[in-house]
């Protein structure tokens, strides 16, 4: 084999590479069409049934992928899913392709095994979100822009753009990849070529992804904006919180998964490493560090999401397989301890497959409590439906609601509770029509507790039934149905 060290190593990694992503497509394709949905995909779904140009909190980016899984595979768990599927194929043979070309083929499957055991990043594979559609979009990006960045030719970077353009028109934060480029073409000598016109290409197609969010939120009082602000706690005075830095630091090394968290962070101080492939590193860097620095600011005044960083950790995932592969040819000890770190990564990320389809676990609200009983829940309400008469559905939260109307016969709609101001999409849909007065309604909730527009928009309103949902025998999560009698509207 050729000198591991050498840029471009064509080495006996791709035919492996090739197998491992095929299989680790197979499985995920398996999951993807035997676990319920998720309260956020059936929510991204309900959007793909009432097509717009954005949504209150997102572009159209998800809902568009959604409605194509769908139109292929029907409504169905597998249809929901099918595009995150190709996302993640997408995404399995970019950081192995990108790996390659930065470093070596060692490298780039190295970086390919990590991208399969990283937490953010096997969730991202399995559900239907908005994170899989940005990573996607970024990863796409930067191997393109880095593969081609001697070209000369426009068609390299019209891709690049379009595939910033898609990252954004799922989320919003795919955009940070902008002032990273910049930043890269003003810092590397062998880039500042870029500035002439290339990399405004690039930033033509991320405002152009931008685009419809603007567009919609001229007509929406700017609620998506609004909405971003309050998450990220910038509508309120600076106050700081030493505990959010701190939560906002464990989660990020949790969802990276601690190893390979460790060895990001060495990657970006290690001299020595640094210095062997200083182009390298200094793309990757400036991939990861303006997002990951502009979110540990805002962790001083608010918590952070543990998802809100996934486009970076495409440069970190690059970074800590370097890394490793680096320190593992010059330390023995070191390269076991990579490969046992690979191995409990491997291990946990089949563990987790294992607790999702078979094992009944204690949880409080956590994923796997999210994954399941849905469509349990939505027999039990069909069976109180017919028992009762009741025509009208309202749920004491938008997931249930969405959830719902996905595993209910024929897709009935769901309401929820009105709200003073928009809460989510559902606040800005039409309510329930005036032709309902009259009507038999259920109300779903997981409290006893009625909120009082119930009682002030119901005649009568009943006690509430519990149901419970089961898996594998053990009990899951406790619903409760009240019939409500005599809707005279809101």
């Amino acid at each position: 084999m050729s000198d591991p060290t050498e840029k471009n190593t064509h080495g006996p990694y791709l035919v492996p590479a090739l197998i491992l992503i095929a299989v680790t497509l197979l499985i995920h394709g398996y999951l993807a069409a035997h676990l319920e949905l998720v309260g956020d995909e059936a929510y991204y779904w309900l959007w793909s049934r009432h097509m717009a140009i954005a949504y209150y909190s997102k572009p159209p980016g998800v809902a568009l992928a959604i409605a194509a899984g769908t139109s292929l595979f029907g409504n169905t768990a597998f249809g929901v899913r099918f595009t995150a599927l190709l996302f993640s194929l997408i995404c399995s043979l970019g950081f192995f392709f990108l790996g390659r070309s930065l470093y070596n083929e060692r490298v780039g499957f190295f970086a390919l095994i990590v991208s399969i055991c990283t937490p953010i990043f096997v969730a991202g594979s399995l559900l239907m979100t908005i994170d899989i559609i940005s990573v996607t979009g970024w990863l796409a990006a930067c191997w393109i822009i880095w593969t081609y960045r001697e070209s000369r030719h426009p068609l390299p970077w019209l891709l690049a753009g379009f595939a910033v353009f898609v990252g954004t028109i799922a989320k919003l934060t795919t955009l940070a990849i902008l002032p990273s480029l910049l930043l890269f073409a003003c810092l590397s000598p062998t880039a500042r070529h870029w500035l002439r016109w290339q990399v405004w290409v690039v930033i033509l197609g991320g405002l152009a992804g931008l685009f419809p969010t603007l567009y919609w939120n001229s007509t929406h009082h700017w609620i998506t904006f609004r909405h971003l602000f309050e998450k990220g706690g910038l509508n309120e005075s600076f106050s700081f919180t030493p505990l959010n830095v701190l939560h906002f630091l464990g989660t990020q090394a949790a969802v990276a998964y601690p190893p390979f968290f460790a060895a990001m962070m060495a990657a970006l101080v290690h001299r020595r490493f640094r210095r062997e492939q200083p182009e390298s590193w200094r793309y990757l860097a400036t991939l990861f560090l303006p997002l990951f620095a502009l979110y540990g600011l805002l962790s001083f005044q608010s918590k952070v999401a543990e998802n809100w960083l996934a486009p970076s950790y495409v440069a970190g995932v690059l970074l800590a397989a370097a890394f490793g592969e680096w320190q593992s040819r010059r330390s023995r000890l070191f390269g076991r301890l990579a490969i046992a770190s690979l191995g409990l990564a491997a291990a946990i990320v089949l563990t987790f497959y294992a607790l999702f389809l078979w094992v009944p676990i204690p949880h409080r609200g956590d994923l796997f409590e999210r994954a399941r009983g849905s469509r349990q829940l939505a027999d039990a309400v069909v069976a109180a439906q017919q028992e009762s008469g009741a025509t009208l559905l309202i749920a004491h939260h938008y997931m249930t609601a969405s959830l719902l109307s996905f595993y209910m016969p024929g897709h009935p709609t769901t309401f929820t509770i009105p709200a003073p101001r928009p809460r989510n999409q559902f606040d800005i849909w039409p309510g329930i029509p005036d032709s309902q007065h009259g009507a038999t309604a259920l109300y779903i909730s997981r409290s006893t507790q009625i909120p009082d527009w119930i009682h002030a928009a119901f005649e009568s309103v009943g006690d509430p039934e519990p149901r419970q949902t089961t898996f594998r025998g053990k009990p899951e999560k406790c619903y409760y149905l009240t019939l409500c009698q005599g809707y005279r509207g809101s």
